[in-house]
């Protein structure tokens, strides 16, 4: 059955709709992804899911071979009105031809749950990536992210450029190029990218740093902030050509600590993907903090000397204010531990 959010969102007038088939791919028995029929379109929409664990990336290689073959996946219906606004929105993308699109329908538990739609060109090649919600708490997100986007320079290394935006009073939503490439697998090409983002115009005490503040720390270390993601764990990333592109916003801050973000990349990926406990993560973290490339990054962002502090700062952020749904007590007792030295 489509989602009710997504029926409203392309078909509010039911009666002046017309109807597309489309591929369902279901993941524990959730919608996950909504592929073209045509199977070139559909290998690339898998994409739409970073799969991250060995298991997941077998799965959507097998996927993509049953789509290769063309073997028989559940088919369904949507509704897809030309006249309702957010698909005038969706056509007004320079290049899309909206005979073909996929939908990835998100967390289905997350609150503020939203839609990703990838819109491809007259050839079949994927052109565009729109972002949308309905629930207010999705809408608030969605607008947070685009806020951020639309503040960044022109050029913000690994920031994709923000296209368009749409809101009207059933949805908001927000249009960017589509961005090739697969998650990373290691940390190479994190150190220029957050290098980057940081200000080095000026330093900043750590106390006067919103996300810091969070943690009702009063450290009186300075530092230069950085741009700062705030959810830069490998499944946000896209890598292509060795560049790197950084998706999913909604937790940016323009001046926030740095080198958090290096350490959610580490500790997140090690915690949710490799299944690791406290104690390993902490070795984890320990051995960043010890790395030649973090130990550059810590002294161009100020606080070489006192990564231990970064790091203590992270971990407590995590279990306390970003509070995981997902293996919670791992994160708990993380922050508990006797803080990892450099």
């Amino acid at each position: 059955m489509i989602d009710a959010d997504l029926r409203q969102l392309l078909a509010p007038a039911a009666t002046e709709a017309r109807t597309i088939p489309l591929r369902l791919v279901r993941k524990r028995g959730e919608p996950l992804l909504l592929l073209p029929r045509e199977s070139a379109p559909a290998i690339t929409a898998l994409g739409l899911y970073p799969a991250q664990s060995p298991q997941a990336r077998a799965a959507q290689r097998l996927l993509a071979l049953a789509l290769r073959v063309r073997w028989p996946l559940p088919g369904v219906a949507l509704d897809f009105a030309e006249s309702a606004p957010f698909v005038r929105f969706l056509a007004s993308i320079e290049g899309v031809d909206l005979r073909t699109f996929a939908v990835s329908f998100g967390n289905p538990r997350a609150l503020g749950r939203r839609f990703l739609f990838l819109l491809f060109d007259r050839t079949g090649a994927p052109r565009a990536v729109v972002k949308a919600g309905v629930t207010a708490p999705a809408r608030k997100l969605i607008d947070v992210e685009a806020d951020l986007l639309e503040a960044l320079p022109p050029g913000t290394p690994g920031a994709p450029p923000l296209r368009g935006r749409f809101s009207d009073a059933s949805a908001a939503a927000f249009a960017l190029d589509f961005v090739p490439g697969a998650p990373p697998r290691n940390e190479d090409g994190i150190e220029p990218v957050l290098t980057a983002w940081l200000d080095r115009s000026r330093r900043v005490p750590l106390a006067e740093l919103p996300a810091w503040q969070r943690i009702a720390d009063r450290s009186p270390l300075s530092v230069h902030p950085a741009l700062m993601h705030g959810d830069f764990a490998p499944w946000n990333v896209r890598v292509h050509g060795g560049r790197w592109t950084i998706v999913d916003w909604e937790r940016g801050e323009l001046a926030g600590v740095p080198g958090w973000d290096w350490l959610h990349f580490v500790v997140q990926r090690a915690v949710l993907v490799e299944r690791l406990d406290a104690a390993q993560v902490r070795q984890r973290i320990t051995a960043l903090l010890r790395s030649a490339p973090f130990a550059r990054y810590a002294h161009a962002a100020g606080f070489a000397g006192s990564e231990h502090l970064i790091a203590a700062g992270y971990v407590r952020y995590c279990a306390e204010v970003l509070r995981p749904t997902e293996r919670a007590s791992v994160f708990a007792e993380l922050a508990a531990l006797t803080p990892p030295q450099p």
